[in-house]
């Protein structure tokens, strides 16, 4: 087969791959726009009456009106590991994607891609949208652009982080619920350690004493 052909049949099974998660890309294009045109539409309706309405603007595209995508950065970046690297736990469908003509780190890392296109795709056009209307609401247009392309690429950061530590379980599993758990372990297996650190040393070694106690 020559690497011509191969590269034809690549680019037919990233297309078709695309295509086949559409519903997932609509799901994430909905959330997008509720969290952003939406909330901000409602938000800045209720403020118009306040002399500092600019300031709102401001505040919304500095971080107040993305605290909301940071948090569902990163439940997408799970969601999109778990979908994404389902076929792991599946005998069938890894025998049928091993068996594609291109290499599994060439599968891994188009898989990788197919789920950050899907995920973000619509998170750009959704900022676009964004600043239209800080341009109707009468914002500033280059700080809404400047704002939003920083929080674009800690966002990226963000899902990638959410993204691998999925992957990274999935590897690790061999079945679904246990990808999820040990997901959940390596998502907050740290924080949950020094919060039992915590309290064993506020329970077991306080050595301070006072007439109370």
């Amino acid at each position: 087969m020559t690497s011509s052909s191969l590269s034809i049949k690549r680019k037919h099974y990233l297309a078709n791959s695309l295509k086949s998660y559409w519903w997932l890309m609509l799901i994430n294009t909905i959330l997008f726009f509720l969290t952003g045109p939406v909330a901000f539409t409602m938000v800045m309706n209720s403020y118009k009456q306040y002399k500092d309405f600019p300031q709102k603007i401001f505040d919304w595209f500095y971080i107040e009106g993305f605290y909301a995508f940071y948090l569902l950065i990163l439940v997408l970046g799970v969601i999109m590991g778990l979908v994404m690297y389902n076929y792991l736990h599946h005998k069938r469908q890894v025998n049928f994607y091993h068996s594609l003509p291109i290499t599994r780190a060439q599968l891994f890392t188009e898989r990788l891609g197919i789920g950050t296109v899907v995920t973000f795709l619509p998170l750009v056009i959704i900022f676009i949208v964004m600043i239209i209307l800080a341009a109707v609401y009468g914002g500033n247009v280059g700080y809404a652009l400047q704002a939003t392309l920083g929080h674009l690429g800690r966002l990226l950061l963000f899902f990638f982080l959410s993204y691998t530590l999925t992957i990274l379980a999935g590897q690790l599993t061999g079945n679904v619920l246990t990808h999820i758990f040990m997901t959940f372990l390596l998502h907050f297996g740290l924080l949950l350690l020094y919060g039992c650190l915590i309290l064993l040393g506020t329970t077991f070694f306080n050595t301070f004493f006072i007439s109370d106690q």
